[in-house]
């Protein structure tokens, strides 16, 4: 079965929700759930997932790299993905100067910092060893240095027709480590499942603008296409099919509702893209 996850952000204050919501995942045949760092701490997310389900993997997307010290985060990983059985994946990212500048961060070199960090982060690792790591990336640079360095790439706002060539510059990155290892291709891919096509155009519009209302205007329908997953259910699994076509291993759903909630969201994509869906019987199907 194809692989298929699914990101985890419940509202403020419903911090127990996680665990429901990642156990409801894994009932409904998704192969694993992802966590974001915007508003929340990655890592004891991952952990409540982690505790709550038995089979299917738990990944961040992203774990803030300037957030935490790699002698900090080493422990850590380490003890959610033997928590997990070996299911966990950690995904490391630098974010983006409007998040880390207002909490006083510089950045510095993005690029060199990934890679210092992945370095120091297994010279820390406890000896029983740690999870995968997977780098997001956003352009050539990040990319090249998750075939270089990492377990698998984790690309977000890369358009569909130019994820072939993301994808070439991971394996040139594995060219010129002579690592001799398979890098992962995953992605992170807005999605509205809606029967109404029109406004989950528009809710994929706002979501490529990140709401900014003047940017929302910039956005045409070939880029919404070219970004975000949207319409009835069979329209959104032909999409996926059509972004697996071009090399991507493992699909994170972001999900977004008409309204932009993403915690309805997550009910409108559990229930409309759900693998089990077919499984089971119409009538369960329209409840």
């Amino acid at each position: 079965m194809p692989e298929l996850a699914l990101t985890i952000h419940p509202r403020p204050g419903q911090m127990r929700a996680v665990q429901d919501m990642a156990r409801r995942a894994e009932e409904a045949g998704f192969t694993g759930v992802s966590t974001p760092e915007a508003t929340m701490d990655s890592l004891i997310v991952s952990t409540l997932a982690a505790t709550a389900t038995k089979r299917i993997h738990i990944s961040t997307a992203i774990t803030n790299v300037y957030y935490r010290h790699p002698a900090i985060c080493a422990p850590a990983v380490s003890h959610i993905h033997e928590v997990s059985g070996g299911r966990f994946i950690l995904g490391l990212g630098t974010s983006h100067r409007l998040i880390n500048g207002p909490r006083g961060i510089d950045m510095g070199a993005p690029i060199s910092t990934m890679r210092n960090y992945v370095e120091q982060l297994h010279k820390f690792m406890p000896a029983s060893g740690g999870p995968p790591i997977y780098l997001a990336a956003l352009r050539k640079g990040m990319a090249r240095l998750s075939g270089e360095v990492a377990d698998g790439v984790l690309f977000n706002m890369v358009p569909l027709s130019r994820f072939p060539e993301a994808i070439a510059a991971v394996r040139e990155g594995e060219r010129k480590a002579k690592r001799g290892q398979h890098t992962r291709i995953a992605s992170l891919l807005g999605a509205c499942v809606s029967d109404d096509l029109e406004q989950a155009e528009a809710a994929g519009a706002a979501w490529a603008a990140n709401d900014e209302s003047a940017a929302i205007k910039a956005v045409d329908d070939p880029m919404v296409d070219e970004l975000f997953i949207y319409g009835p259910r069979d329209r959104c699994l032909q999409r996926l099919d059509h972004w697996r076509s071009t090399g991507l291993e493992l699909p994170i759903v972001s999900p977004r509702s008409l309204t932009g909630d993403v915690t309805q969201g997550f009910e409108d994509a559990l229930k409309g893209l759900a693998p089990n869906a077919s499984k089971q019987p119409a009538t369960e199907r329209k409840r």
